[in-house]
């Protein structure tokens, strides 16, 4: 064998080593305890809706808007807007 072509074979050789090594180290870390973390992926997501219906000037209690009720403040928000200018 050349020297070129041994070259080439030890390298590859220890590309090999090391790339096996580095996998088996991601293999051991890629899974945590779960006790250890709280994500819970399928858990309903529990959010605020107060803040929401507070921006859109609405009370809490407050639980379905019908569009004719929307059309109306729709135009009080419009006066107020023309009205600030």
């Amino acid at each position: 064998m050349t020297r070129r072509i041994l070259a080439h074979w030890f390298t590859g050789c220890l590309l090999a080593v090391t790339a096996a090594s580095a996998a088996r180290a991601q293999m051991q870390d890629a899974f945590v305890d779960p006790t250890e973390s709280d994500m819970q992926f399928f858990a309903p997501v529990e959010f605020d809706f107060e803040g929401v219906k507070a921006g859109f000037g609405l009370d809490a209690e407050v639980d379905r808007l019908t569009y004719r009720e929307l059309q109306a403040r729709r135009q009080i928000i419009q006066k107020r807007m023309r009205n600030a200018r």
